[in-house]
C-alpha cells in the first residue's frame, strides 16, 4: 500500500490531478494488470502439466473465467471506497450505460445460459443461421465455429465465423452432435437393369460389413442412447445398415442407409465407393454408367 500510495502522489504531481482522481483509475488498472499476469502464469501451467492435451483449452477457459470473475469482484470493493464521491455521477450515467451495454449484458447472459443449459460444447458440429461449422470456441459474448461446405455433411472451409451469443435467443440452431454424435445418412448406388439385384445386395452388404467405422456404431449408439434417455425420449429399433431397392427406367437404385458419426461421413463414402470399385473390376457387381 505504501508503494502505491507513493506512485499516486508521483502522479498527481507530474500531472497536476488530484489523488483522489487518480487513485481509483490506477487501483483498477493496476488490478486488471495483475489478472493479466496470473492468466498468462495459469495458461502456462495448464500447456506444460495437463496430461490430456485435449482439455488444455477447456481448463484455460474455466480458469480465466474464475480471475475475471475474482478480479470484477475486487474491482467493485476497490471502487466502493470512493462510491460516496461518486452516487451523483453513478445515478445519472447508469440508464445511458445499461442502454449503451444492452447487446453485451444479453450475450453475456446467453453465454452463461448455455454453460448451464449444453445448447453445444466445444467440438459439436451446429448449424445456425444458414452456417454450418464445429464449435471452436465459447466466449462470454461470443462464440466461433470453424465453417464447413454447404454440403449436408461437408468438411472444413478453414474460415473461422464468430456469432454473438444471443444468436441462441432467436435463431434456430441445428446441433449434430447433442445427446448423440450419430446421424443417419445415405448413398445411392445405380446398377443397371440387367444385373442380378440379390448378388449384387449380397456384395453390398459384405462391403458394408468390411468397413469398421460402421461396424462399431450399433454397440457406441447403444451406449448412447442409455446415457442421454433421461433427458430425451429417443428410440431406435435397429442400428444396423439397410438397403432399400428403387426401380427406375433404365437402372436400379439401392439406398445404403447406416448411422455414422457426422464427422467420418465424407471418409466413410469415399472408402465404400472405392471397395465397390474393385468389386467391380473383380466382376462381382456392374455399376450403372449413364450412355
Amino acid at each position: 500500500m505504501k508503494y502505491f500510495d507513493m506512485l499516486i502522489n508521483f502522479l498527481a504531481d507530474a500531472t497536476s490531478i488530484s489523488a483522489t482522481i487518480i487513485r481509483p483509475f490506477v487501483g483498477t488498472l493496476l488490478l486488471i494488470l495483475i489478472a493479466k499476469t496470473f492468466k498468462i502464469f495459469f495458461a502456462g501451467m495448464v500447456r506444460d502439466f495437463s496430461k490430456d492435451k485435449n482439455k488444455v483449452y477447456e481448463r484455460t477457459h474455466n480458469i480465466n473465467l474464475i480471475i475475471d470473475s475474482f478480479t470484477a469482484l475486487l474491482i467493485i470493493l476497490f471502487l466502493g471506497r470512493y462510491i460516496d464521491n461518486l452516487t451523483t455521477f453513478m445515478s445519472l450515467s447508469v440508464s445511458a450505460l445499461t442502454l449503451a451495454l444492452r447487446d453485451v449484458i444479453i450475450n453475456f447472459f446467453f453465454g452463461i445460459y448455455n454453460k448451464k443449459h449444453r445448447i453445444f460444447r466445444i467440438g459439436d458440429r451446429i448449424e445456425i443461421d444458414g452456417v454450418k461449422g464445429d464449435v471452436v470456441n465459447i466466449g462470454r459474448l461470443s462464440f466461433d465455429i470453424l465453417e464447413v461446405q454447404n454440403e449436408e455433411y461437408g468438411q472444413s472451409t478453414g474460415c473461422i465465423i464468430t456469432m454473438p451469443n444471443n444468436f441462441m435467443n432467436f435463431k434456430h440452431i441445428r446441433n449434430f452432435n447433442k445427446g448423440f454424435k450419430y446421424v443417419w445418412t445415405e448413398l445411392k448406388v445405380n446398377i443397371p437393369r440387367d444385373a442380378d439385384i440379390e448378388k449384387t445386395k449380397k456384395v453390398l452388404y459384405d462391403v458394408i460389413d468390411t468397413i469398421d467405422a460402421i461396424k462399431k456404431v450399433p454397440k457406441n449408439m447403444q451406449k448412447d442412447i442409455l446415457e442421454v434417455q433421461t433427458n430425451y425420449k429417443i428410440l431406435y429399433n435397429d442400428y444396423k445398415p439397410i438397403i432399400y431397392t428403387r426401380i427406375f427406367n433404365r437402372y436400379y437404385e439401392f439406398d445404403i442407409r447406416y448411422l455414422m458419426d457426422v464427422k467420418q461421413i465424407r471418409n466413410v463414402e469415399d472408402e465404400i465407393l472405392l471397395k465397390l470399385i474393385e468389386e467391380e473390376k473383380k466382376g462381382n457387381i456392374k455399376l450403372y454408367k449413364e450412355s
